[in-house]
């Protein structure tokens, strides 16, 4: 290797590898007799085969790495965006279901339950409890927050109340909420619901 470099990466000279040995001190590269100068160029022959193949191998692995990078990252940053976004996903689907129940018991103490402000109140403990956890409220629906009285449905239609007491229901939504994998996305609609006993209730 070293030879190679000082000789500008060229073997074609057998003097020059002379001048170069050890022995060349000696003994001048002009009177080398025909046998030593065959014998070098045959060693020239053999090493330079040797370097070639070392060369042509370590090209190999060097485009076989990159064909195997370009295969791993595209994945690997799939797998990256996908366990971010369904995490975030995951989040708000928590905290909106958390919300969820603290402004219904929050409603059950509201008496008399006036449908305007009893319902706005409600709605405003939930989007403290959403906006504490950095999520956007305005994007937050509220289905359905209503007094259920005992033997009624809710205005949604999802739950009747056959409990023999009255009853708050909360029910929120966050529409086409987007999945984001990087290469492609999606949408779905995250709904939180909760009922608490009203407790001003006879």
């Amino acid at each position: 290797m070293r030879l190679v470099r000082l000789l500008g990466g060229s073997w074609q000279d057998p003097e020059k590898i002379w001048a170069y040995s050890p022995m060349s001190k000696s003994r001048p590269a002009s009177t080398l007799t025909g046998a030593t100068q065959k014998l070098i160029a045959g060693a020239r022959r053999s090493s330079g085969g040797c370097w070639g193949r070392l060369m042509t191998h370590y090209d190999r692995d060097r485009g076989a790495a990159l064909v195997e990078a370009a295969l791993v990252i595209p994945v690997l940053l799939l797998l990256t965006f996908g366990i971010w976004t369904t995490a975030r996903a995951w989040n708000i689907q928590n905290t909106m279901e958390h919300a969820a129940r603290e402004s219904a018991r929050f409603g059950a103490t509201e008496e008399p339950w006036d449908p305007v402000a009893s319902r706005a109140a409600v709605r405003d403990v939930a989007d403290a409890d959403m906006a504490a956890a950095a999520i956007d409220t305005t994007a937050i629906a509220d289905v359905c927050i209503e007094l259920i009285i005992d033997g009624d449905t809710s205005c949604d239609g999802s739950h009747a109340n056959d409990t023999g007491t009255d009853q708050v229901f909360v029910k929120l939504r966050y529409p086409n909420y987007r999945l984001q994998f990087l290469f492609f996305s999606t949408t779905i609609d995250m709904d939180a619901t909760a009922i608490s006993r009203h407790e001003a209730a006879p």
